[in-house]
């Protein structure tokens, strides 16, 4: 696995990964603009958060589901996939 760096709308430097779902193999977190927040008091634990999930960043266990937000890139995906997502522009 390669990350590479390119130029990209004016801007130098723009990590780029070529390997579908490799975030888990590097810490992405920091590419992140929307951090998706999990309302945990509605959520059911139905799993579709996971499901739509194309980093693998959304565990899920008996008692608890929650992101991790090294591999996080704010794609937006599972808010767009779960009504008890919401996203929140990151400061």
């Amino acid at each position: 696995m390669r990350i590479i760096n390119i130029s990209y709308d004016g801007a130098n430097g723009v990590p780029v990964i070529r390997e579908p779902a490799s975030a888990l193999k590097n810490n992405t977190g920091t590419w992140r603009v929307f951090r998706p927040t999990i309302d945990s008091d509605r959520c059911v634990r139905c799993g579709k958060c996971w499901v739509f999930c194309p980093e693998g960043a959304i565990h899920v266990s008996d008692a608890d589901i929650w992101i991790d937000y090294d591999h996080c890139k704010g794609c937006g995906i599972c808010v767009n996939g779960c009504r008890f997502i919401t996203a929140q522009r990151e400061v």
